[in-house]
């Protein structure tokens, strides 16, 4: 015998669901800080070393000073190195930032073409005796005596609030 097919519903609500999450972690896993906290300590650093090579002006230290300038340079450099890499690392946060919305938009408009015209669901009438047309909206079968079709607009609205908030619990870091 074989297994019983999805209902659509399920299928839907999933794929909006597995979409929230997906997009959930996509934003978790973007640097959401402008200036890396090592780029801070590095600053620092090369602040104190020429503030302690400036202090070393006499020329009994001058080979002090000398060597506390090239390590401040040496440190400059990697300061530089670090914040190339920081740059392409926020050129695709704002690149990812800008396709999220994007992304969104082609999901629902190729989720609602496909499930179009195709009944989602179908809930007793007496559930929802005021709001039966409403959801039935662009069904097939529209409402009858015993139950209420659901079209994939109405659907996807109410699955869409309820993913949204089941995926803030399932991912509450964000």
């Amino acid at each position: 015998m074989a297994a019983a097919p999805l209902p659509l519903s399920v299928i839907s609500f999933s794929l909006i669901l597995l979409f929230h999450l997906a997009t959930r972690l996509l934003l978790l896993l973007l640097p959401r800080e402008n200036v890396h906290p090592e780029q801070r300590q590095l600053a620092r650093e090369i602040k104190d070393l020429l503030r302690n090579a400036n202090a070393l002006s006499t020329p009994s230290t001058f080979s002090k000073a000398a060597k506390l300038r090239r390590a401040a340079a040496v440190k400059e450099k990697e300061l530089a190195q670090f914040r190339k890499n920081s740059a392409e690392q926020r050129h695709w946060s704002k690149l990812l930032w800008f396709l999220q919305p994007l992304l969104k938009c082609i999901f629902y408009i190729s989720l609602g073409c496909w499930f179009w015209g195709v009944p989602v669901a179908h809930i007793p009438s007496n559930l929802l005796r005021p709001l039966g047309d409403l959801l039935s909206w662009r069904s097939e079968n529209g409402t009858s005596q015993d139950y209420v079709t659901v079209g994939i607009l109405p659907w996807m609205v109410l699955s869409t609030r309820t993913c949204i908030f089941l995926s803030e619990k399932m991912i509450p870091w964000l």
